[in-house]
């Protein structure tokens, strides 16, 4: 095979991933994943756009520099919270203050309570409820509106494991990613003909700043390295690959679906 056809396949297998001229936005990504997320968009060549609450402006304003600095391309913070059916609205509206459009959204945003269940409280139910379930589906239905006047889009849902594996004292948590993943399904088969894919990501057991405190007791640690057949806690970096892909023209043929990041933890789980 000669050089000058060993390079055209190349080329013609990278340029589906290439972002230039995208222009993407990130909720949730002051640190963590969102933040993970966003750099590798911005690497890829999407102008980015990172969203987190007022009272997080500081770290998001780090990311957004530290995320440029690293790649050369422009990041903009915006803060806004998603948890208000109003305020998302808001959020969007400042969005389109930086870049004029969002190509690609991906909901990071999430809380997590853990609880005995006859001891949740109304005000549990509408934090956890109204930040992973309504935030998600009205941030699709605001952003979506411009997607379908555009006609080309990309929706990426944050997920869980939870969303199929039921844990105790996590039940607001587990039926909300479960309602986010529905939901993906749901919009997919709508948006279908507007060029627009929605797929859900569902994340194992990551180590991020959220989640460190468990992985100091090396006890839980052995046992939860028993369940995982790669035997090693995902990383924020391994989701760069799958984001990637469900952001970019690759996956135009790829909507609707929740894909397992865990290190192989479900495989076993859904037989």
């Amino acid at each position: 095979m000669s050089s000058t056809v060993q390079q055209q396949l190349h080329e013609a297998t990278i340029e589906p991933f290439d972002l230039k001229g995208k222009k993407a936005t990130v909720v949730g990504a002051s640190r963590g994943l969102g933040k993970q997320i966003a750099s590798t968009l911005s690497r890829a060549g999407a102008e980015t756009v990172i969203v987190d609450l007022p009272q997080m402006e500081e770290a998001l304003k780090a990311s957004a520099h530290e995320i440029s600095s690293a790649h050369g391309g422009r990041v903009h913070p915006v803060c806004g919270d998603v948890s208000g059916w109003e305020s998302v609205q808001e959020l969007y509206e400042n969005v389109r203050m930086v870049c004029s459009r969002v190509d690609i959204l991906v909901n990071v945003a999430g809380v997590q309570i853990r609880k005995p269940t006859i001891e949740f409280t109304r005000e549990d139910w509408d934090r956890v409820i109204n930040v992973n379930m309504r935030g998600t589906f009205r941030s699709c239905q605001v952003f979506g509106q411009q997607m379908i006047k555009n006609g080309w889009g990309r929706i990426v849902n944050i997920a869980s494991l939870n969303s199929v594996v039921s844990l105790p004292e996590r039940t607001l948590y587990c039926m909300s990613k479960a309602g986010v993943v529905a939901m993906t399904k749901s919009l997919a088969i709508e948006w279908a003909r507007h060029k627009i894919t929605v797929n859900a990501i569902s994340p194992g057991y990551f180590v991020t700043e959220m989640t460190a405190p468990l992985f100091e007791r090396p006890d839980w640690v052995k046992r939860l390295m028993m369940e995982i057949p790669l035997q090693r806690p995902g990383m924020p970096s391994d989701l760069d690959g799958l984001v990637l892909l469900l952001a970019s023209e690759a996956s135009e043929y790829i909507t609707g679906q929740n894909l397992f990041v865990d290190g192989g933890f479900t495989a076993g789980e859904m037989i």
